[in-house]
């Protein structure tokens, strides 16, 4: 009678040393992290349009602005508001910074429009556009199965070859180029221009745009490569999602 109740035990205890009390699953970043945020689509943050911009003084502050210019602790910094953006003045030098919109734009490529009307000297279209389609070419199945059968085969026979090549992405934004006024830089958000009479570096970044302006007793080289470096730590509060109004 024993043996019997305990041939009836045994497999019970053997499921409930089986079971794991870890609640991850396969749905939740393979079993690694939270569910919740596995839920979560990548880049969605990023381009989101909910929301308005905050003063892009708010996102570097005080503080960088005096180790990225090396104003000492006993000098003055004022900083000001505007409609349109917000300013750092100290000793004759100032800094303004400025987001184009109170939002994001609803999409990458009406970013990039707006960018190219106001910096690239581009035709201002009487819609705009708000999304570029990308061709669908129509496919045979036939023909495709074909191809497909002909890629397998050149795969076979190039070896190593095929498997060292990379493919880049496609980048979003067209080049910058030089225009009027207006000089591109490159390795910067996905298009910028300089504007040397201003002293303006205005960088477009998915669906953001801004601009820095540097006015110092600098030359003007120096000046392109501080406005430059402030723009790299906007990229970086954008990408980090720190460009949002808490109300």
């Amino acid at each position: 009678m024993k043996i019997k109740t305990l041939l009836l035990v045994l497999p019970a205890l053997c499921l409930a040393c089986g079971t794991s009390s870890n609640t991850d699953d396969a749905n939740d970043a393979a079993g690694t992290g939270s569910p919740e945020l596995a839920r979560r689509v990548v880049g969605v943050q990023i381009l989101s349009t909910e929301g308005y911009y905050q003063e892009p003084c708010h996102m570097l502050g005080e503080e960088y602005i005096r180790g990225a210019f090396g104003v000492a602790e006993d000098v003055a910094i004022t900083e000001g508001h505007e409609e349109e953006g917000c300013s750092f003045e100290w000793a004759g030098n100032k800094v303004d910074l400025s987001f184009v919109g109170q939002r994001p734009f609803e999409s990458i490529f009406r970013a990039e429009y707006e960018f190219d009307v106001r910096y690239q000297n581009k035709p201002k279209a009487a819609e705009a556009p708000i999304e570029k389609p990308e061709p669908v070419a129509m496919e045979n199945p036939e023909q495709t199965a074909t191809a497909s059968a002909d890629a397998k085969t050149d795969a076979s026979a190039d070896g190593a070859t095929e498997s060292d090549s990379v493919s880049l992405p496609t980048p979003m934004a067209e080049p910058a180029v030089n225009t009027g006024r207006f000089a591109a830089v490159t390795g910067l958000g996905d298009k910028a221009v300089w504007d040397a009479n201003t002293g303006t570096m205005h960088v477009l970044y998915i669906n953001h745009i801004f601009s820095v302006r540097v006015e110092s007793k600098d030359s003007a080289a120096t000046r392109k490569d501080r406005a430059e470096s402030i723009s790299e730590a906007m990229l970086e509060k954008i990408s980090e999602g720190e460009y949002k109004k808490f109300l």
